[in-house]
């Protein structure tokens, strides 16, 4: 990684830039550059067309991204878009997962239907997400190192 000095990292466009001097993977927030796909596919099976509706996420691809950047004053330095399979904790991780975050997709359902859904999720995604005792999520990360147009 380059050194930072003279260099910002920016979490988000809308953000205020902060120096980059945490560990490498502790400063894109939410840790996803695009939502799960399986996740967001089996929402889509479940819930049919409301999903698209009720999706708060918004993970824009790298060239995206980086012309936001741009358009802000930024020089991008570096950007990288790479798989990062994250496991959860526990024989329930992925619903507790869904339940933490997947509350817009599920808010205005009754607490037995909302139940159900996700008990549907999770067997929905067993399949390709639970393998070995482990619930593993396909989280991709956007990695960009931009540096403040002087």
């Amino acid at each position: 990684m380059p050194p930072c000095t003279g260099c910002e990292i920016i979490t988000r466009p809308w953000a205020p830039s902060r120096e980059h001097c945490g560990p490498a993977d502790d400063w894109w927030p939410n840790s996803a550059a695009r939502a799960t796909a399986s996740v967001l596919a089996a929402l889509r099976a479940t819930l049919g067309e409301t999903c698209d509706r009720r999706n708060p996420w918004n993970y824009p691809s790298d060239a995206e991204f980086n012309l936001l950047l741009e358009r802000h004053g930024f020089e991008v330095l570096q950007s990288n878009l790479f798989d990062r399979p994250t496991p959860l904790e526990g024989e329930n991780g992925m619903e507790d997962w869904l339940q933490m975050f997947c509350g817009s997709f599920l808010d205005d359902l009754s607490t037995d239907i909302r139940r159900e859904k996700i008990s549907e999720l999770v067997a929905r995604l067993g399949p390709t997400q639970y393998q070995a005792g482990v619930w593993t999520l396909d989280y991709r990360r956007l990695r960009v190192l931009a540096a403040k147009a002087r």
